[in-house]
């Protein structure tokens, strides 16, 4: 992981990939995933424990401050947790991606400086030792997981084809699903409208006559 004072710039590539060795359970987990999984677990115990202790010992203002603060901490771990469920590393580091090319031009280009900043700002607040919740570790580990995919540029070129490529094909399934259901409903109002143009018919001349008469 990043200490504190460890510039984005020094984070690896450290993305985690599954050996094509590695052995898996029923679950489809490796074993070092769960082991992981048992650490976070045990960890986030640990730091309960500890945050349960400290309001233990504080008087009735302070623990309302620091309970305040806890809400305050979950939320951006929410975020972060939520975004990297996703594997949208832009959304882990708070950041909107909205790059758009025009020929040889690229608009609203997210910047390595951009990257570096954002990566700084979520590390000061979700740092283990700042932030309360009990799953910031593992919130901080994806922030700088997400930091270190950005922040190369081969990989972040690469996994912005990759979610290109996918809102794509999302696109094209949403649009197939579309015309599915147009082809359906086209086929469902057609044998109704052969019937009641069938039994119309015959009457047709003198409908219009009385419409006629009508107007």
């Amino acid at each position: 992981t990043v200490s504190k004072g460890e510039d984005v710039d020094d984070i690896g590539r450290g993305a985690f990939e599954k050996s094509s060795s590695a052995s898996y359970d029923d679950s489809g987990f490796t074993a070092e995933q769960l082991r992981e999984a048992a650490e976070f677990e045990k960890l986030q115990a640990q730091r309960e424990a500890e945050y349960e202790a400290t309001l233990e010992k504080m008087g009735k203002e302070k623990r309302k401050k620091l309970e305040k603060q806890r809400k305050i901490d979950a939320r951006l771990v929410n975020k972060v947790l939520k975004a990297a469920s996703k594997g949208d590393h832009y959304r882990v580091l708070g950041l909107s991606n909205n790059e758009k090319k025009i020929g040889s031009f690229v608009l609203f280009r997210v910047t390595p400086a951009h990257i570096k900043k954002a990566f700084r700002e979520r590390a000061r607040k979700l740092h283990p030792d700042k932030n309360t919740d009990p799953r910031a570790t593992q919130a901080f580990i994806e922030l700088e997981e997400s930091a270190s995919v950005l922040a190369d540029a081969d990989s972040k070129e690469e996994y912005d084809e990759t979610v290109a490529m996918q809102k794509q094909r999302s696109r094209d399934d949403q649009r197939e699903m579309i015309l599915a259901i147009h082809r359906k409903a086209i086929s469902f109002v057609r044998p109704i409208f052969v019937i009641f143009n069938t039994a119309v018919r015959p009457f047709a001349t003198s409908l219009t006559v009385m419409g006629v008469l009508i107007l």
